[in-house]
């Protein structure tokens, strides 16, 4: 088990795979989750930051501005129509009791829980945790936009990395581009 100050690496979900398994899980009334799926991976954060957000943020609120738990660096991020819709409609069904839209305490019994998730819904990753849904965000953001560099800009602002490179290497860019090497040396 790594410890808390080792580097450990999550995958990204292809993001069909995200909303297959954030249909099944909202058909099985797995809201809790369905909710950190949702917010994960659409809005980039880390669990740390997603644990705070309320439900009076998603539902009646246009943006939500946090200070990153881990870096302290600013978050202004839209709150999409579509995001308010589900949040309001989670919300009917399950009636929560907290102010708080993941209420789930420790960050290994919620990572312990999605390897459950993966083995049941037969998820298609390698390393799966909770940093797999900003992985997911990114990698989803930069094909969205044709792989671009623009793509790339914009993503290593909102993830508030220190360069470029880091974001590539974040989001799996970079072993792409150091295989197409080995390939390409390959077939000659």
């Amino acid at each position: 088990m790594p410890r808390k100050d080792q580097f450990t690496t999550a995958d990204f979900m292809d993001w069909s795979e995200n909303l297959r398994v954030l249909n099944s899980l909202y058909e099985e009334k797995e809201y809790t989750y369905y909710m950190l799926f949702l917010i994960g991976t659409h809005f980039g954060l880390r669990i740390s930051d997603i644990k705070r957000i309320t439900w009076d943020d998603l539902i009646r609120k246009e943006r939500i501005v946090l200070n990153e738990k881990k870096r302290g660096k600013r978050r202004n991020i839209e709150v999409s129509h579509k995001i308010k819709e589900r949040a309001l409609d989670i919300y009917g069904k399950q009636k929560p009791s907290g102010k708080y839209v993941v209420s789930l305490k420790s960050d290994s019994s919620i990572n312990k829980k999605l390897k459950r998730l993966k083995k049941k819904y037969k998820i298609d990753i390698g390393n799966f945790s909770t940093h797999t849904f900003r992985k997911t965000f990114g990698r989803y953001i930069w094909e969205k936009d044709g792989r671009s560099d623009r793509a790339l800009i914009m993503l290593n602002e909102i993830l508030n990395h220190s360069n470029i490179q880091t974001t590539k290497r974040y989001i799996g860019i970079r072993q792409e581009e150091i295989d197409q090497v080995y390939k390409m040396v390959a077939e000659s």
